[in-house]
Order: structure tokens, then sequence, then C-alpha cells
């Protein structure tokens, strides 16, 4: 009787084992067409908010306007790279260009904006230098006041036992941070990707940490504008070229052969460029002068198309000056007007047209009717009494 209750008993146990296997089967098998009805069926309440980024959307948002730091190449979420052979002039262009920013006023054929903070960090120059550029560009841009521009020289840091850490460093950025909330600039010049680094330039590592930082600055309405070096092809960046990728504005700085004096300016990328500003974007020859920068040329060797744009140069850099006001057109619509004189005389300053001495030659008053007369025979322009404006 023992021997059948022994029996029996493990029966039971054996019968209770295969229950809960077939349970747990059964439960498997609901687990399995759950998730195969949640990957057909998908949930009431989506993670993401679909429609707030639907095509149809993005036009019915209200606009935002860029705020324009100068003409209508530079805004606060704008990522810079200027690049060029050591000596060229890549520093004493930028630093004019920021005093430029800093004083609210043109440069080259860029109309100036209002004045705005400018923090430029500078690794390379010592300070007797950079306080001889500062010098020089208030010549142009008049004497500097408090809360304008803060040049910060890596020499001068360390007489005044400052510390310039690599700002692809956790410290460094630290540092840059903090400088930035007390600063409060609209722009930060970065002089150069070399002197403020660390690694191996031809590395994407290097300038890995460097990818959020430049959102940041971004996301917080802070331009910013890297300075870079050419390797031993003077048509190519050093290193790794995947840091272009991001930017929204490559301009690269070349000398122009048998020419001490002069520099090309090629933009390599520009992606505010558009119908309306494309003259701003235009490959040219620069040259410093007395008076600032200036875009310059062989007038006389210069076709008429090229004059043309010169032409249409003058006139848009002129508007973007402020000016000028809205006048009535002879049609009675509301226009631009520029003054022809104004044109003539912002063409010879640069060298757009033969002159001699300060004054236009004759061949250089007739480069000028030409391309008025070009302009307005394309139907672009059209004028009256000394003025011309657009159509």
């Amino acid at each position: 009787m023992a021997d059948d209750e022994y029996v029996f008993g493990d029966g039971i146990k054996i019968l209770n084992a295969m229950d809960e296997r077939i349970d747990e089967l059964f439960e498997a098998r609901e687990r399995i067409k759950s998730g195969i009805r949640d990957k057909i069926d998908p949930p009431e309440e989506p993670h993401l908010n679909a429609r707030k980024y639907d095509g149809a959307e993005w036009s019915k948002m209200p606009e935002v306007e860029r705020d324009y730091l100068l003409g209508n190449i530079i805004s606060t979420t704008s990522r810079i790279m200027i690049y060029g052979s050591t000596g060229v002039g890549k520093t004493l262009f930028t630093m004019d260009l920021a005093a430029a920013i800093a004083t609210g006023n043109r440069f080259l054929n860029w109309g100036k904006r209002d004045s705005a903070r400018v923090l430029y960090i500078e690794g390379e120059l010592p300070r007797e230098t950079v306080r001889e550029r500062v010098i020089s560009f208030e010549k142009i841009y008049g004497k500097l006041v408090y809360n304008q521009i803060w040049i910060i020289c890596r020499d001068l840091m360390e007489v005044n036992k400052d510390n310039l850490d690599p700002l692809n460093t956790e410290i460094g950025q630290k540092w840059l941070y903090d400088t930035i909330e007390a600063i409060q600039p609209s722009l930060v010049i970065f002089d150069s990707i070399f002197c403020l680094l660390d690694g191996d330039m031809k590395e994407p590592s290097q300038w890995e940490p460097v990818k959020l930082l430049s959102k940041n600055l971004s996301c917080r309405n802070i331009a910013q504008i890297w300075i870079h070096h050419t390797g031993a092809n003077c048509d190519k960046q050093y290193g790794d070229t995947t840091r272009t990728w991001e930017m929204d504005l490559v301009i690269r700085l070349n000398a122009v052969e048998g020419d001490g004096t002069k520099i090309n300016m090629v933009f390599e990328k520009n992606r505010l460029k558009n119908p309306d500003n494309w003259e701003e974007f235009q490959d040219c020859s620069i040259e410093r002068k007395e008076k600032g920068w200036v875009i310059v040329g062989s007038s006389s060797k210069m076709g008429g198309d090229m004059i043309s744009k010169y032409f249409k140069m003058a006139f848009h850099a002129l508007i973007a000056d402020g000016k000028y006001a809205k006048g009535c057109g002879h049609n009675g619509h509301q226009v631009m007007k520029v003054n022809l004189t104004d044109i003539r005389r912002y063409m010879k300053d640069r060298e757009h047209l033969d002159s001699e001495d300060g004054v236009l030659t004759s061949s250089g008053r007739k480069q000028f009717q030409r391309a008025k007369g070009a302009v307005i025979d394309d139907k672009e322009f059209t004028g009256l009494n000394g003025w011309i404006w657009k159509i």
C-alpha cells in the first residue's frame, strides 16, 4: 500500500509540473502575440509628436529673422572657418573684421550693422604685436571704448599667470564657457585651431570634442570664426577636413602671386548665399589700405561683365550701409535709390575703374558708363536724374 501511495504521489507531482510548463508556454505565446500587435499597431500616444515635424507645418511657423552682425554674411548663428598659408594675413584680416563688427562699421562690401560684442582668443601672436594690431585698426574704425572687443592673448595670460588650456579638453571648455558668461559676446573668434586645440590635426579625434561646443555656441546665438592653416598645398586646409562639414561659411585666403600686398579671397562654402545677396559671396582680390580693406582688381584687364558685377556689388553695398532710404520710382512704386556718384566713387576707391592719383581717367569714365548701360540693358536696373534702382 505504501508503494502504491508513493507511485501515486509521484504521478501527481509529474502532472503538476506538466501543468506549470503548459501555463508557461501559453504565457509565452501571448507575449509573442502582444509583441507582434505592438509592431503592427502603433501606440495610441507616440513618444514623438510627428505632427510638429510635418512638412506642411514648417511654412506656418512664425518667421525667425537672423540677427546679422555684418552685411548678409555673418549672423549670430554662423559657424565660419577662415584658412590660409602662414603669413598670408589671416590674423590681420580677421582682427580688422572683428573691429568692424565691434564698432558697427562696414567691412569690404559687407554693410554695417549694429555694433556687437566680440571675444577674440589669440593663441599665436606675442602681446606687443597684438597691441600694434589694435592701434592699427583703431586708426580705421576709431578709438575703442570699453565693452566692445576683448582680445585674450596667450602670451599676456602667461604674464598674468592665467591658464589657457586646450579648448578640446574639459577644463579648457569650462574656462571658455565661464569667460563667455562674463563677457556675453555675440561673436567669438578662435585664432587658431593649431594653437588652441591639443592633439594631431590630421586626426578627426582632435576636433570631435569641439563639435558639441560649436553647436552649443550656435544655440546661444553666438557666432564663431575658426582660423586655420593650410598644409604644403596652399589650396587645402591642413589635416582632417571633416571639421568644415558643419560650417556655414568657409573662406580661403591665398597670396596673389607676384604681389606682396594683395590676397585672393575664395568662398569654398556659403550656405547663406541666395539670388538677393550673391554679390557678397563673390571670389575677389582684396588689399589692406590706409582706410581699411578694399576689393581690388586690375580694371584695365577686366572684361565688361566683371565691371558690371562690381557695379551691382557697389549698389548693394551702399544700400546695406544704411545710407539710403526708400524713394518713389518712375512707376510710383517704393524703391531703394542709390546715387550714381556714390557708386562711381565706391568703384574707383577699390580700383574697379581706371584712375590716376585718385582721379578717374577717360577710360575709367567710359568703363563706368558701359557698366551702367549693361545693367540697365539687362533690365535689372533703371534710373533717372543721377539715381539708379533695381527693377
